[in-house]
Protein backbone atom coordinates (compact mmCIF):
# COMPACT_ATOMS: atom_id res chain seq x y z
CA UNK A 1 0.00 0.00 0.00
CA UNK A 2 2.88 2.39 0.69
CA UNK A 3 5.25 1.20 -2.05
CA UNK A 4 4.81 4.37 -4.13
CA UNK A 5 5.04 6.89 -1.31
CA UNK A 6 7.62 9.61 -1.78
CA UNK A 7 10.01 10.71 0.97
CA UNK A 8 7.79 13.78 1.43
CA UNK A 9 4.75 11.52 1.93
CA UNK A 10 6.62 9.50 4.56
CA UNK A 11 7.69 12.65 6.37
CA UNK A 12 4.07 13.83 6.41
CA UNK A 13 2.98 10.56 8.03
CA UNK A 14 5.75 10.80 10.60
CA UNK A 15 4.74 14.34 11.52
CA UNK A 16 1.22 13.06 12.19
CA UNK A 17 2.56 10.76 14.93
CA UNK A 18 1.77 7.57 12.97
CA UNK A 19 4.84 6.58 10.89
CA UNK A 20 4.48 3.90 8.18
CA UNK A 21 4.49 0.25 9.25
CA UNK A 22 7.47 -1.79 8.15
CA UNK A 23 6.80 -5.22 6.67
CA UNK A 24 8.09 -7.18 9.68
CA UNK A 25 6.31 -4.97 12.22
CA UNK A 26 3.07 -5.04 10.20
CA UNK A 27 3.04 -8.84 10.05
CA UNK A 28 3.78 -9.03 13.77
CA UNK A 29 0.77 -6.81 14.46
CA UNK A 30 -1.36 -9.03 12.24
CA UNK A 31 -0.26 -12.12 14.17
CA UNK A 32 -1.02 -10.38 17.44
CA UNK A 33 -4.47 -9.37 16.21
CA UNK A 34 -5.35 -13.01 15.49
CA UNK A 35 -4.96 -13.83 19.18
CA UNK A 36 -7.41 -11.14 20.33
CA UNK A 37 -11.17 -11.41 20.84
CA UNK A 38 -12.13 -7.81 19.96
CA UNK A 39 -14.34 -7.43 16.89
CA UNK A 40 -12.50 -4.38 15.56
CA UNK A 41 -8.79 -3.66 15.79
CA UNK A 42 -6.68 -0.92 14.18
CA UNK A 43 -2.97 -1.68 13.73
CA UNK A 44 -1.00 1.52 14.28
CA UNK A 45 2.59 2.43 14.84
CA UNK A 46 2.55 5.30 17.35
CA UNK A 47 5.44 7.70 17.77
CA UNK A 48 5.15 8.33 21.51
CA UNK A 49 7.77 11.08 21.40
CA UNK A 50 5.36 13.36 19.58
CA UNK A 51 3.63 16.11 21.52
CA UNK A 52 -0.07 15.42 21.82
CA UNK A 53 -1.04 18.72 20.19
CA UNK A 54 0.83 17.84 16.98
CA UNK A 55 -1.25 14.80 16.08
CA UNK A 56 -4.95 14.30 15.26
CA UNK A 57 -7.15 14.67 18.37
CA UNK A 58 -8.48 11.11 17.98
CA UNK A 59 -5.01 9.69 18.66
CA UNK A 60 -3.81 12.03 21.39
CA UNK A 61 -5.06 9.81 24.20
CA UNK A 62 -2.75 7.02 22.95
CA UNK A 63 0.40 9.07 23.32
CA UNK A 64 2.55 9.11 26.43
CA UNK A 65 4.26 12.15 27.88
CA UNK A 66 2.91 15.53 28.78
CA UNK A 67 0.33 17.10 26.53
CA UNK A 68 0.38 20.76 25.83
CA UNK A 69 -2.22 22.45 28.00
CA UNK A 70 -4.40 25.35 26.97
CA UNK A 71 -2.31 27.62 29.21
CA UNK A 72 0.90 26.48 27.52
CA UNK A 73 -0.67 27.03 24.12
CA UNK A 74 -1.78 30.50 25.15
CA UNK A 75 1.73 31.41 26.23
CA UNK A 76 3.28 30.15 22.97
CA UNK A 77 0.73 32.01 20.84
CA UNK A 78 1.15 35.15 22.90
CA UNK A 79 4.94 34.94 22.69
CA UNK A 80 4.92 34.91 18.89
CA UNK A 81 2.22 37.52 18.62
CA UNK A 82 4.05 39.71 21.13
CA UNK A 83 7.19 39.52 19.03
CA UNK A 84 5.21 40.46 15.93
CA UNK A 85 3.56 43.36 17.76
CA UNK A 86 7.00 44.84 18.48
CA UNK A 87 7.82 45.03 14.76
CA UNK A 88 6.78 47.64 12.24
CA UNK A 89 4.53 46.67 9.32
CA UNK A 90 7.38 45.80 6.93
CA UNK A 91 9.17 43.73 9.55
CA UNK A 92 5.93 41.92 10.47
CA UNK A 93 5.35 41.01 6.85
CA UNK A 94 8.91 39.70 6.49
CA UNK A 95 8.64 37.66 9.70
CA UNK A 96 5.36 36.07 8.58
CA UNK A 97 6.74 35.45 5.09
CA UNK A 98 9.82 33.77 6.57
CA UNK A 99 7.56 31.59 8.76
CA UNK A 100 5.53 30.51 5.74
CA UNK A 101 8.58 29.91 3.53
CA UNK A 102 10.47 27.92 6.16
CA UNK A 103 7.44 25.81 7.07
CA UNK A 104 6.71 25.20 3.39
CA UNK A 105 10.26 24.05 2.74
CA UNK A 106 9.97 21.47 5.53
CA UNK A 107 6.58 20.24 4.28
CA UNK A 108 7.92 19.94 0.73
CA UNK A 109 11.08 18.15 1.89
CA UNK A 110 13.25 20.90 0.37
CA UNK A 111 15.23 22.12 3.36
CA UNK A 112 18.55 21.55 1.60
CA UNK A 113 17.59 23.05 -1.77
CA UNK A 114 17.93 26.71 -0.85
CA UNK A 115 15.20 29.18 0.15
CA UNK A 116 11.86 29.15 -1.62
CA UNK A 117 10.82 32.17 -3.66
CA UNK A 118 8.06 33.87 -1.62
CA UNK A 119 6.55 35.30 -4.81
CA UNK A 120 6.11 31.97 -6.58
CA UNK A 121 2.67 30.38 -6.49
CA UNK A 122 2.23 27.52 -4.04
CA UNK A 123 1.16 25.24 -6.88
CA UNK A 124 4.34 25.87 -8.84
CA UNK A 125 6.37 25.22 -5.68
CA UNK A 126 4.91 21.71 -5.57
CA UNK A 127 1.97 22.11 -3.21
CA UNK A 128 -1.05 19.84 -3.37
CA UNK A 129 -4.23 19.95 -1.29
CA UNK A 130 -2.73 17.84 1.52
CA UNK A 131 0.38 19.97 1.88
CA UNK A 132 -1.75 23.12 1.71
CA UNK A 133 -3.93 21.78 4.52
CA UNK A 134 -0.87 20.92 6.61
CA UNK A 135 0.60 24.40 6.10
CA UNK A 136 -2.71 25.92 7.10
CA UNK A 137 -2.78 23.79 10.26
CA UNK A 138 0.78 24.66 11.24
CA UNK A 139 0.29 28.38 10.67
CA UNK A 140 -2.87 28.29 12.74
CA UNK A 141 -1.03 26.37 15.46
CA UNK A 142 1.87 28.82 15.49
CA UNK A 143 -0.24 31.99 15.49
CA UNK A 144 -3.25 30.82 17.47
CA UNK A 145 -5.41 31.74 14.49
CA UNK A 146 -8.11 29.62 12.88
CA UNK A 147 -7.11 29.83 9.23
CA UNK A 148 -9.70 28.90 6.56
CA UNK A 149 -9.10 25.62 4.75
CA UNK A 150 -8.84 27.48 1.44
CA UNK A 151 -6.41 30.18 2.63
CA UNK A 152 -3.26 28.80 0.96
CA UNK A 153 -4.61 28.52 -2.57
CA UNK A 154 -6.80 31.62 -2.19
CA UNK A 155 -3.73 33.79 -1.63
CA UNK A 156 -1.54 31.88 -4.09
CA UNK A 157 1.96 32.90 -2.89
CA UNK A 158 3.77 32.96 0.48
CA UNK A 159 4.10 36.74 0.29
CA UNK A 160 0.38 37.28 -0.32
CA UNK A 161 -0.57 34.78 2.37
CA UNK A 162 1.71 36.62 4.81
CA UNK A 163 -0.05 39.88 3.94
CA UNK A 164 -3.44 38.30 4.63
CA UNK A 165 -2.28 36.83 7.96
CA UNK A 166 -0.88 40.20 8.95
CA UNK A 167 -4.25 41.79 8.25
CA UNK A 168 -6.13 39.13 10.18
CA UNK A 169 -3.95 39.53 13.26
CA UNK A 170 -4.26 43.30 13.12
CA UNK A 171 -8.04 43.21 12.67
CA UNK A 172 -8.84 40.62 15.29
CA UNK A 173 -6.32 41.57 17.95
CA UNK A 174 -5.25 39.51 20.92
CA UNK A 175 -8.51 40.17 22.77
CA UNK A 176 -10.83 38.66 20.11
CA UNK A 177 -10.28 35.12 21.43
CA UNK A 178 -12.67 32.29 20.67
CA UNK A 179 -11.53 29.80 23.27
CA UNK A 180 -8.29 29.92 25.25
CA UNK A 181 -5.54 31.52 23.24
CA UNK A 182 -7.24 31.13 19.88
CA UNK A 183 -8.23 33.84 17.44
CA UNK A 184 -11.03 33.19 15.00
CA UNK A 185 -11.10 34.43 11.42
CA UNK A 186 -14.60 34.65 10.01
CA UNK A 187 -14.42 32.10 7.21
CA UNK A 188 -18.04 32.31 6.06
CA UNK A 189 -20.05 35.20 4.77
CA UNK A 190 -21.79 36.65 7.83
CA UNK A 191 -24.87 37.79 5.92
CA UNK A 192 -27.60 35.19 6.60
CA UNK A 193 -29.15 35.65 3.16
CA UNK A 194 -25.92 35.55 1.12
CA UNK A 195 -25.87 33.42 -2.02
CA UNK A 196 -23.38 31.00 -0.47
CA UNK A 197 -25.41 30.43 2.67
CA UNK A 198 -28.71 30.20 0.80
CA UNK A 199 -27.20 27.67 -1.58
CA UNK A 200 -25.82 25.38 1.13
CA UNK A 201 -28.97 25.67 3.23
CA UNK A 202 -31.03 24.62 0.20
CA UNK A 203 -28.73 21.66 -0.52
CA UNK A 204 -28.91 20.52 3.11
CA UNK A 205 -32.69 20.60 2.88
CA UNK A 206 -32.53 18.14 -0.01
CA UNK A 207 -33.55 20.65 -2.68
CA UNK A 208 -30.58 20.29 -5.04
CA UNK A 209 -32.57 21.25 -8.14
CA UNK A 210 -33.73 24.46 -6.48
CA UNK A 211 -30.16 25.12 -5.32
CA UNK A 212 -28.84 24.86 -8.89
CA UNK A 213 -31.65 27.10 -10.16
CA UNK A 214 -30.59 29.69 -7.60
CA UNK A 215 -27.03 29.60 -8.93
CA UNK A 216 -28.17 29.76 -12.55
CA UNK A 217 -30.22 32.86 -11.72
CA UNK A 218 -27.10 34.46 -10.20
CA UNK A 219 -25.05 33.47 -13.26
CA UNK A 220 -27.63 35.14 -15.51
CA UNK A 221 -26.94 38.48 -13.80
CA UNK A 222 -23.19 38.33 -14.50
CA UNK A 223 -21.44 39.68 -17.64
CA UNK A 224 -21.22 37.06 -20.38
CA UNK A 225 -19.10 36.86 -23.52
CA UNK A 226 -19.77 35.20 -26.85
CA UNK A 227 -16.37 35.85 -28.45
CA UNK A 228 -12.91 35.34 -26.99
CA UNK A 229 -12.00 38.79 -28.33
CA UNK A 230 -14.33 40.22 -25.66
CA UNK A 231 -12.15 38.79 -22.88
CA UNK A 232 -9.44 41.25 -21.69
CA UNK A 233 -7.09 38.38 -20.85
CA UNK A 234 -7.47 34.65 -21.40
CA UNK A 235 -6.97 32.39 -18.36
CA UNK A 236 -3.24 31.94 -17.75
CA UNK A 237 -1.79 28.44 -17.30
CA UNK A 238 -0.16 27.43 -14.02
CA UNK A 239 3.01 25.36 -14.45
CA UNK A 240 2.94 22.28 -12.23
CA UNK A 241 5.98 20.41 -13.57
CA UNK A 242 8.94 21.14 -15.84
CA UNK A 243 10.89 18.74 -18.03
CA UNK A 244 12.30 18.20 -21.53
CA UNK A 245 10.04 15.39 -22.77
CA UNK A 246 7.51 16.14 -25.49
CA UNK A 247 4.60 16.47 -25.90
CA UNK A 248 3.79 18.68 -22.94
CA UNK A 249 0.57 18.11 -20.97
CA UNK A 250 -2.05 20.86 -20.71
CA UNK A 251 -4.74 20.08 -18.12
CA UNK A 252 -8.22 21.58 -18.32
CA UNK A 253 -9.90 22.33 -14.99
CA UNK A 254 -13.09 20.53 -14.09
CA UNK A 255 -16.06 22.94 -13.78
CA UNK A 256 -17.05 22.07 -10.20
CA UNK A 257 -16.96 24.87 -7.64
CA UNK A 258 -14.29 22.98 -5.68
CA UNK A 259 -12.34 22.17 -8.85
CA UNK A 260 -9.45 24.03 -10.38
CA UNK A 261 -5.79 23.72 -11.24
CA UNK A 262 -4.97 22.44 -7.74
CA UNK A 263 -6.70 19.13 -8.56
CA UNK A 264 -3.83 18.24 -10.89
CA UNK A 265 -0.99 19.01 -8.46
CA UNK A 266 -0.51 15.48 -7.10
CA UNK A 267 -0.83 13.89 -10.54
CA UNK A 268 1.76 16.31 -11.93
CA UNK A 269 4.34 15.53 -9.24
CA UNK A 270 5.74 12.34 -10.88
CA UNK A 271 6.39 14.33 -14.09
CA UNK A 272 8.68 16.88 -12.43
CA UNK A 273 12.05 16.81 -14.10
CA UNK A 274 10.78 14.81 -17.08
CA UNK A 275 7.80 16.52 -18.72
CA UNK A 276 6.15 19.95 -18.76
CA UNK A 277 2.69 19.92 -17.15
CA UNK A 278 0.46 22.97 -16.82
CA UNK A 279 -3.17 23.49 -15.85
CA UNK A 280 -5.74 25.96 -17.17
CA UNK A 281 -8.33 27.62 -14.92
CA UNK A 282 -11.79 28.22 -16.36
CA UNK A 283 -13.02 31.74 -17.02
CA UNK A 284 -15.56 33.15 -14.59
CA UNK A 285 -14.50 31.45 -11.36
CA UNK A 286 -12.76 34.58 -10.07
CA UNK A 287 -14.56 37.72 -8.98
CA UNK A 288 -14.99 40.25 -11.78
CA UNK A 289 -14.58 37.74 -14.61
CA UNK A 290 -17.21 37.24 -17.28
CA UNK A 291 -18.82 33.88 -18.06
CA UNK A 292 -19.11 32.13 -21.44
CA UNK A 293 -22.53 32.86 -22.93
CA UNK A 294 -22.96 29.49 -24.64
CA UNK A 295 -21.32 26.13 -25.29
CA UNK A 296 -19.38 27.34 -28.31
CA UNK A 297 -17.90 30.27 -26.39
CA UNK A 298 -16.94 27.95 -23.53
CA UNK A 299 -15.08 25.52 -25.78
CA UNK A 300 -13.37 28.21 -27.83
CA UNK A 301 -12.12 29.88 -24.65
CA UNK A 302 -10.47 26.63 -23.60
CA UNK A 303 -9.10 25.93 -27.08
CA UNK A 304 -7.47 29.35 -27.40
CA UNK A 305 -6.14 29.25 -23.84
CA UNK A 306 -4.59 25.83 -24.52
CA UNK A 307 -3.06 27.08 -27.76
CA UNK A 308 -1.36 29.94 -25.92
CA UNK A 309 -0.26 27.60 -23.12
CA UNK A 310 1.43 25.29 -25.64
CA UNK A 311 3.91 28.04 -26.60
CA UNK A 312 4.30 26.41 -29.99
CA UNK A 313 5.28 23.02 -28.54
CA UNK A 314 3.43 19.77 -29.30
CA UNK A 315 0.87 19.09 -26.60
CA UNK A 316 -1.72 16.69 -25.23
CA UNK A 317 -4.92 17.94 -23.63
CA UNK A 318 -5.81 16.33 -20.28
CA UNK A 319 -9.08 16.57 -18.40
CA UNK A 320 -10.30 15.09 -15.14
CA UNK A 321 -13.99 14.21 -14.83
CA UNK A 322 -16.03 16.82 -16.74
CA UNK A 323 -12.77 18.57 -17.61
CA UNK A 324 -12.12 15.63 -19.93
CA UNK A 325 -15.24 16.51 -21.91
CA UNK A 326 -13.98 20.02 -22.52
CA UNK A 327 -10.48 18.75 -23.37
CA UNK A 328 -12.01 16.46 -26.03
CA UNK A 329 -14.23 19.20 -27.44
CA UNK A 330 -11.39 21.74 -27.45
CA UNK A 331 -9.27 19.33 -29.53
CA UNK A 332 -12.07 19.27 -32.10
CA UNK A 333 -12.26 23.08 -32.20
CA UNK A 334 -8.49 23.36 -32.62
CA UNK A 335 -8.59 21.00 -35.59
CA UNK A 336 -11.63 22.51 -37.26
CA UNK A 337 -10.92 26.20 -36.66
CA UNK A 338 -7.15 26.53 -36.84
CA UNK A 339 -6.06 23.23 -38.39
CA UNK A 340 -3.97 22.54 -35.30
CA UNK A 341 -3.97 18.92 -34.22
CA UNK A 342 -3.05 18.13 -30.61
CA UNK A 343 -0.95 15.02 -30.16
CA UNK A 344 -3.76 13.46 -28.15
CA UNK A 345 -6.44 13.76 -25.49
CA UNK A 346 -6.38 12.08 -22.07
CA UNK A 347 -9.66 11.79 -20.16
CA UNK A 348 -9.46 10.86 -16.47
CA UNK A 349 -12.67 9.02 -15.49
CA UNK A 350 -14.72 11.28 -17.73
CA UNK A 351 -18.28 9.96 -17.67
CA UNK A 352 -19.72 11.39 -20.86
CA UNK A 353 -19.19 13.47 -23.96
CA UNK A 354 -22.87 13.89 -24.79
CA UNK A 355 -24.65 14.21 -21.40
CA UNK A 356 -27.87 12.65 -22.50
CA UNK A 357 -30.24 9.93 -21.31
CA UNK A 358 -29.37 6.27 -21.85
CA UNK A 359 -25.67 6.54 -21.01
CA UNK A 360 -25.85 4.64 -17.75
CA UNK A 361 -25.45 7.79 -15.66
CA UNK A 362 -28.10 9.24 -13.38
CA UNK A 363 -27.13 12.89 -13.77
CA UNK A 364 -29.54 14.12 -11.11
CA UNK A 365 -28.00 11.74 -8.57
CA UNK A 366 -24.50 12.62 -9.76
CA UNK A 367 -25.04 16.33 -9.09
CA UNK A 368 -26.81 15.58 -5.80
CA UNK A 369 -23.82 13.56 -4.56
CA UNK A 370 -21.36 16.22 -5.69
CA UNK A 371 -23.21 19.12 -4.10
CA UNK A 372 -23.61 17.23 -0.82
CA UNK A 373 -19.86 16.58 -0.62
CA UNK A 374 -18.57 20.15 -1.01
CA UNK A 375 -17.21 20.55 2.51
CA UNK A 376 -13.74 21.87 3.42
CA UNK A 377 -12.71 22.78 -0.12
CA UNK A 378 -9.14 23.73 -1.02
CA UNK A 379 -10.45 26.97 -2.54
CA UNK A 380 -12.82 29.57 -1.12
CA UNK A 381 -16.42 29.02 -2.17
CA UNK A 382 -18.10 32.32 -3.01
CA UNK A 383 -20.92 33.43 -5.26
CA UNK A 384 -18.52 33.79 -8.22
CA UNK A 385 -17.32 30.18 -8.04
CA UNK A 386 -20.76 28.74 -7.34
CA UNK A 387 -22.53 30.60 -10.14
CA UNK A 388 -19.65 29.81 -12.53
CA UNK A 389 -20.11 26.12 -11.72
CA UNK A 390 -23.80 26.34 -12.63
CA UNK A 391 -23.04 28.17 -15.88
CA UNK A 392 -20.30 25.76 -16.98
CA UNK A 393 -22.43 22.72 -16.07
CA UNK A 394 -25.22 24.18 -18.19
CA UNK A 395 -22.90 24.83 -21.13
CA UNK A 396 -21.51 21.31 -20.73
CA UNK A 397 -24.88 19.68 -21.24
CA UNK A 398 -26.16 21.85 -24.10
CA UNK A 399 -24.90 22.83 -27.50
CA UNK A 400 -24.62 19.58 -29.46
CA UNK A 401 -21.43 17.78 -28.47
CA UNK A 402 -21.36 15.99 -31.84
CA UNK A 403 -20.05 19.26 -33.35
CA UNK A 404 -16.78 18.88 -31.47
CA UNK A 405 -15.68 15.40 -32.47
CA UNK A 406 -11.96 14.87 -32.96
CA UNK A 407 -9.87 12.14 -34.53
CA UNK A 408 -6.74 12.62 -32.43
CA UNK A 409 -5.52 9.63 -30.38
CA UNK A 410 -7.37 9.45 -27.08
CA UNK A 411 -6.86 7.67 -23.77
CA UNK A 412 -9.60 7.07 -21.21
CA UNK A 413 -8.47 6.08 -17.71
CA UNK A 414 -11.51 4.58 -16.04
CA UNK A 415 -11.87 3.70 -12.37
CA UNK A 416 -12.76 0.17 -11.28
CA UNK A 417 -15.06 1.55 -8.57
CA UNK A 418 -18.06 3.37 -9.99
CA UNK A 419 -19.79 6.28 -8.34
CA UNK A 420 -23.33 5.66 -7.02
CA UNK A 421 -24.76 7.61 -9.97
CA UNK A 422 -23.00 5.42 -12.55
CA UNK A 423 -24.27 1.99 -13.53
CA UNK A 424 -21.68 0.69 -15.91
CA UNK A 425 -22.46 -3.01 -15.76
CA UNK A 426 -22.03 -4.67 -19.16
CA UNK A 427 -22.94 -1.49 -21.00
CA UNK A 428 -20.36 -0.03 -23.37
CA UNK A 429 -18.71 3.04 -21.84
CA UNK A 430 -20.38 6.28 -22.95
CA UNK A 431 -16.99 7.85 -23.71
CA UNK A 432 -15.39 6.63 -26.95
CA UNK A 433 -11.62 6.42 -26.77
CA UNK A 434 -8.93 4.72 -28.84
CA UNK A 435 -7.42 3.25 -25.67
CA UNK A 436 -9.04 2.52 -22.31
CA UNK A 437 -7.04 1.67 -19.21
CA UNK A 438 -8.54 0.63 -15.87
CA UNK A 439 -7.18 1.82 -12.57
CA UNK A 440 -7.93 0.44 -9.11
CA UNK A 441 -9.25 3.71 -7.75
CA UNK A 442 -12.37 5.76 -7.16
CA UNK A 443 -13.33 8.94 -8.95
CA UNK A 444 -11.81 10.93 -6.08
CA UNK A 445 -8.62 8.91 -5.43
CA UNK A 446 -7.72 8.87 -9.13
CA UNK A 447 -6.11 12.31 -8.77
CA UNK A 448 -5.28 11.97 -5.07
CA UNK A 449 -4.02 8.80 -3.36
CA UNK A 450 -3.69 6.91 -6.67
CA UNK A 451 -2.28 9.86 -8.63
CA UNK A 452 1.12 8.18 -9.09
CA UNK A 453 -0.53 5.22 -10.80
CA UNK A 454 -2.59 7.61 -12.93
CA UNK A 455 0.60 9.37 -14.00
CA UNK A 456 2.27 6.04 -14.77
CA UNK A 457 -0.58 5.00 -17.08
CA UNK A 458 -0.45 8.37 -18.81
CA UNK A 459 3.30 8.19 -19.34
CA UNK A 460 3.02 4.61 -20.63
CA UNK A 461 0.46 5.71 -23.22
CA UNK A 462 2.51 8.76 -24.24
CA UNK A 463 5.55 6.59 -24.86
CA UNK A 464 3.44 4.18 -26.90
CA UNK A 465 2.27 7.12 -29.04
CA UNK A 466 5.84 8.13 -29.63
CA UNK A 467 6.99 4.62 -30.53
CA UNK A 468 4.07 4.11 -32.90
CA UNK A 469 4.63 7.47 -34.54
CA UNK A 470 0.99 8.50 -34.04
Amino acid sequence: MTAQLTETDVQRMERSGTPPLGLEFGLALFDAALTRDEAHLVPLRIDRTRAGGDVPPLLRGLLGGARRTAATATRSFATLRDRLAELDAAEQHKALTDLIVETSAVLLGRREDGPLDPNREFLTLGFDSLIALELRNQLGEALGLRVPTSAVFDHRTPARLAEWLQGQLAALGNRAAAGPGTLTANTRDSAPDSVVNLFFDTVRNGKTLEAMRLLMAVAATRPQVELTAEVPELPQPVALAEGPARPRLICVSAPGATGGVHQYARMAAPFRGSRHVSALPLLGFAEGEALPADSEAAVRLIAESALLASEGEPFVLVGYSMGGTFAYRAAGVLEETWGIRPEGVIMLDTLSLEYKAGEGVDWDLFHENYLADMDKPAVKLDSARLSAMAQWFLRMTTGGAERYKTGVPSLLIRCTTSMPAVDRGDQAPPVPAHTTRMIDATHQTLVAEQSHETARLMEEWLRALESEGL
